[in-house]
């Protein structure tokens, strides 16, 4: 008669701790199922970054990190997670490991551009650069508008952005775009919004392919890119290259 009780509460107990899932940056495969420390037949074996290992986890389970004596180049975000739920959170269990979302960016690797401008590909930062030890955050296109330019911006979700010249509003402008499929856009003057820009001025439209021409009130104009506006010191990324313009000498 107590056989059927205790087979339920050993039940209950193991749900309420969850599972482990371990992660390994040397000998891990994000492929892996994160349920064993070693790889094992069956794709069994630790997961390779601790955002796989964030995505597969859930209530009460458990993220064991391993110490491999390699730095975990990685991020631990739990954004877009549902979390835990009350006693049950998931738990990310470090085990004295260093994380680093920091690379290295080895001078050599710079070629020279043009105008003292140079360039890379091998990496990318979308964020900052360390530059002697001081955070340098990247240049945005719209903040190198002068009145009367345009951008577009792709990492900014395929965003146009007009700076029009003073005393004039966005709406004011007959703007047409081409398109990659040979189409023409010509822009709605009620879709334009505010933006995040230094210059309050600037207006963005969204939802546009890259522009293969662009015309401002029948003339066409050339579209604005930073790494031709980098200031000494500046950099920026444009597709998968970035552009860096040193300080003077």
């Amino acid at each position: 008669m107590t056989i059927t009780p205790l087979l339920i509460l050993c039940s209950i107990s193991f749900q309420l701790h969850g599972v482990e899932l371990y992660v390994n940056n040397v000998s891990g495969n994000d492929s892996y199922d994160g349920l064993s420390q070693l790889a094992l037949p069956d794709n069994r074996g630790p997961l390779k970054t601790i955002n796989a290992a964030i995505k597969n986890a859930g209530p009460g389970d458990t993220i064991q990190i391993t110490p491999t004596g390699t730095l975990y180049r990685q991020t631990a975000s739990f954004y877009g997670h549902k979390g835990g739920e009350p006693g049950k959170p998931i738990t990310l269990d470090g085990n004295g490991v260093t994380l680093s979302g920091a690379e290295p960016c080895a001078s050599d690797g710079w070629k020279d551009w043009k105008d003292g401008v140079y360039m890379r590909q091998d990496m990318a930062s979308r964020v900052f650069l360390l530059v002697d030890r001081k955070m340098v955050f990247q240049q945005r296109t719209f903040n190198v508008l002068k009145p009367g330019e345009v951008c577009y911006m792709p990492d900014s979700q395929n965003r146009l952005y007009f700076y029009p010249p003073e005393g004039k509003k966005a709406e004011e402008f007959t703007i047409r775009v081409g398109q990659p499929d040979e189409t023409t856009v010509e822009l709605d003057s009620k879709v334009w919004h505010p933006t995040h820009s230094i210059f309050p001025g600037v207006r963005r439209y969204p939802g546009l392919e890259a522009p293969s021409w662009l015309e401002l009130n029948g003339t066409r104009i050339d579209l604005v890119t930073t790494k031709e506006r980098l200031a000494p010191g500046e950099w920026c990324l444009e597709g998968k290259i970035m552009y860096f313009r040193p300080p003077a000498g």
